[in-house]
Parts: structure tokens; C-alpha cells; sequence
């Protein structure tokens, strides 16, 4: 979150407490749905670039601003 896209930012500016929900969404997201959406090099490092880790889909995200 440290460059909110701009629905996401008119979102917690109207009030504080919707950054912490946001907060709290994104760190539901499992680990292996995150990896899942990155790559593996040799000897299993696991890497997701930034490009990579926009695709990652949070439903409830999506819930959370429409709401």
C-alpha cells in the first residue's frame, strides 16, 4: 500500500479505520495463493515481482470497496 491506486485511496481517506481493513484484507492472503502467483528459480527460490503481485486476486478486496 504504498502507492494506492486511486479508488483504493479515495477509499481509506474518508476515514482512518478503512485503512486498517484494508490492512487486515491484505494480510489474509495466503501464502500460497502469493507464490502461486510469482516463480520459482533453481534451488526453489520463490520470487513474485511487483507486476506479478498486482495479479494476485483478493476477492474480498474488492467486497471491501464496493461496500
Amino acid at each position: 500500500m504504498l502507492y494506492p491506486r486511486e479508488a483504493l485511496d479515495r477509499f481509506i481517506r474518508r476515514d482512518a479505520e478503512r485503512a486498517r481493513l484494508v490492512w487486515h484484507v491484505l494480510n489474509r492472503i495466503g501464502a500460497d495463493v502469493i507464490t502461486a502467483g510469482g516463480r520459482v528459480y533453481g534451488g526453489g527460490l520463490h520470487k513474485v515481482e511487483p507486476k506479478e503481485l498486482a495479479s494476485i486476486p483478493v476477492p474480498q478486496m474488492a467486497a471491501l470497496l464496493r461496500g
